[in-house]
């Protein structure tokens, strides 16, 4: 912790904001109305959201539907949707973890 005080955002996930001294503050009333790396909403990160993410890539569909989430979809959560978002999700899919 530093000597001065200050705590510094350093993430924020789910509605959660990160501290660097450990605090976590959860924004309320807000909703996430998606999960990282669950691209085609099924309610699992899995091998499907990987193919659904390669597919919106090759084809430049990136709408939202029924069966696809572009927030999502930028699971290295840079505000955009390309190629490292499935380096992203494939890493995530061996490690179990962002």
């Amino acid at each position: 912790m530093p000597s001065n005080g200050y705590h510094f955002l350093y993430g924020y996930e789910n509605n959660v904001l990160k501290y660097t001294n450990g605090a976590q503050f959860v924004i309320p009333g807000a909703v996430a109305d998606f999960t990282r790396g669950d691209v085609d909403r099924s309610g699992n990160i899995d091998i499907a959201d990987v193919t659904a993410l390669v597919d919106a890539l090759l084809t430049g569909e990136f709408d939202d539907t029924d069966n696809f989430s572009s927030d999502a979809a930028d699971c290295d959560e840079s505000q955009d949707v390309n190629i490292s978002d499935v380096t992203t999700l494939v890493d995530y899919l061996l490690k179990g973890e962002w």
